[in-house]
């Protein structure tokens, strides 16, 4: 993984809650691409994930979306298959056996400034883990 501080301006990041790495958080600017590459900018050890599984991408309103890169097993955004999706703060990204929340870059003021400490950067509801059946499983 790429590590840098969590609280650099201008970069999101993507804390995992659930599965072998949880408690880790990875920073990203414009790309980050998932999977389980040795170079991916969140690399996942899991036989379910492909070598390059997915991609977010900043788009020039600010905002990022997450595109499937054709994985095998498939990315699921908040329990529901994402090919293309836009996410938003707090939004549970599953690759496999990996559980990340999505946080999207701060800004200082202004009406885009987004307080990561008042994410929904949880514990993913069991329910919504029953909707991505056997790529994850609900302890």
């Amino acid at each position: 993984m790429h590590a840098q501080r969590a609280e650099d301006e201008g970069h999101a990041n993507l804390t995992i809650i659930d599965g072998r790495l949880a408690g880790r958080r990875v920073v990203f600017g414009e790309i980050a691409l998932l999977g389980r590459a040795d170079d991916a900018t969140l690399s996942v050890d899991d036989a379910a994930v492909s070598r390059n599984h997915a991609r977010i991408e900043r788009q020039p309103d600010g905002g990022y979306v997450l595109v499937d890169l054709a994985s095998t097993n498939g990315t699921f955004v908040n329990g529901r298959r994402a090919r293309r999706e836009l996410l938003f703060p707090g939004d549970h990204i599953v690759l496999g056996r990996a559980v990340t929340c999505f946080s999207p870059a701060t800004t200082r003021g202004g009406s885009g400034s987004f307080d990561s400490s008042a994410s929904r950067c949880s514990a993913p509801s069991p329910t919504a883990c029953s909707m991505i059946s056997t790529t994850y499983t609900a302890r």
